[in-house]
């Protein structure tokens, strides 16, 4: 696990200037990553992590909507799977299978992420916002 997370904090130090896009990390990922990190003593890049500029789609809502309800409502492909079905693989050894459900993931939530930003929202005084 300490080799996975410094090989987490050498990749985002490959970057310059970016914004995270999660959909719930800031409830759960971010502070998972955080948790484990302090556990190897690597709080200065766990600090880095907490710095960044944080975009989590599950913000976008005012109660929980599924990743994949979002991509249908945005009209994005959806996922592959579901969490459980994840777990499932993780637990039968399926690693690759599981790695392909975790890179679609990340490809939806780009793709819910463009989306919403390419929207215009108006404000009631009929403003673009």
């Amino acid at each position: 696990e300490k080799v996975m997370l410094q090989y987490f904090y050498e990749f985002l130090s490959c970057f310059k200037e970016f914004k995270l896009v999660t959909k719930n990390g800031k409830s759960f990922d971010v502070p998972f990553i955080v948790w484990r990190s302090a556990l190897y003593d690597m709080n200065d890049y766990a600090n880095q992590l907490l710095g960044l500029e944080h975009f989590d789609i599950h913000e976008i809502t005012k109660k929980w909507v599924g990743l994949d309800d979002m991509a249908k409502l945005l009209k994005v492909a959806g996922k592959s799977g579901n969490g459980l079905e994840a777990i499932s693989l993780f637990n039968q050894g399926k690693y690759q299978e599981l790695m392909d459900y975790c890179y679609n993931d990340v490809l939806v939530t780009e793709q819910v992420y463009k989306r919403y930003n390419s929207l215009q929202f108006i404000s009631a005084e009929g403003e673009i916002i």
